[in-house]
């Protein structure tokens, strides 16, 4: 991993430098879209989920989608494994602006394996409205980062389209671990954001092995620019879909979401920030 973290732009309205778990932030909150912001909200009792189109009963932002189930509770939430599997869409407030640029947070951790699946692991979609897939298939536009269970690799991808036939990008690797560390808590950061005066799309994921302790210690572990052209689709992208292969995806999206594969895997200190960016200015809020 590389030792790389990034100035803050700006501190959170909150607390300097910290989200409300008191993990660190590495991006500015752009206070502007601060009550956009999204923070777990899995204390409390045991709930579960099993059914597709339910919610967290605690957090109407959230619908399960795929199969298996997912139980809430005592500060986590757990994806028991199925085919398909189990994932959490985050979506945006009715309210509120959809998730562009942002940073992704959570804590994930690997308890048992259930079914073998070749893209095994944790993985983060963001920039998407894939949640509103089932209505049209080129809405599944997203992009991708994943912890490999298979060889401790991590990726970026890019999907175009969902239906019959999925369309992808490849996956862009790098070596992350030289074994996939189980029944441990992995800290994740995916930041995404469009660099400004641009179409061309910074993905980064930072990975902390501290648990949290004094904040994380936030380690670049992949960073790539999406710029035109750069990720085309790996098979032909329907013509009624508004992004094409080689095309970035840009703007405002409806979700971001959590999805496991493979294994019982639990989630912690799961946040989504709006985050100001290399080149973006924003006044923050008065307090």
């Amino acid at each position: 991993m590389q030792n790389r973290t990034p100035a803050p732009l700006l501190s959170d309205a909150g607390t300097v430098g910290v989200d409300p778990f008191g993990i660190k932030t590495l991006y500015g909150s752009d206070s502007s879209k601060k009550a956009s912001d999204w923070i777990s909200n899995w204390t409390g009792s045991l709930r579960t989920i099993s059914v597709a189109g339910l919610s967290d009963p605690q957090d109407p932002q959230t619908v399960m989608r795929g199969g298996g189930e997912i139980t809430f509770g005592n500060g986590e939430a757990v994806f028991y494994p199925q085919n398909p599997a189990p994932r959490l869409y985050i979506n945006k407030k009715e309210s509120g602006s959809g998730f562009e640029n942002v940073e992704f947070t959570v804590y994930a951790k690997w308890e048992g394996s259930g079914y073998e699946q070749s893209y095994a692991g944790f993985t983060l979609m963001a920039r998407t409205n894939h949640f509103l897939y089932e209505s049209d298939g080129c809405n599944a536009a997203a992009y991708y980062t994943r912890i490999w269970e298979s060889d401790g690799r991590v990726s970026f991808q890019k999907e175009y389209f969902h239906g019959a036939s999925t369309v992808y990008s490849s996956s862009r690797l790098t070596n992350l671990f030289s074994q996939f560390p189980k029944s441990q808590w992995i800290g994740m950061k995916y930041v995404v954001y469009t660099i400004p005066g641009t179409t061309s799309v910074q993905l980064e994921i930072y990975v902390d092995l501290t648990d949290g302790i004094d904040g994380g210690a936030w380690q670049l572990a992949h960073s790539f620019l999406d710029s035109k052209g750069v990720m085309p689709a790996l098979a032909v992208v329907p013509s009624q879909c508004p992004i094409q292969s080689g095309d970035t995806v840009l703007g405002s999206r409806y979700s971001c979401t959590l999805r496991s594969d493979g294994g019982e895997i639990h989630w912690k200190k799961a946040s989504i920030r709006h985050i100001l960016v290399p080149g973006m200015t924003s006044a923050p809020t008065p307090r």
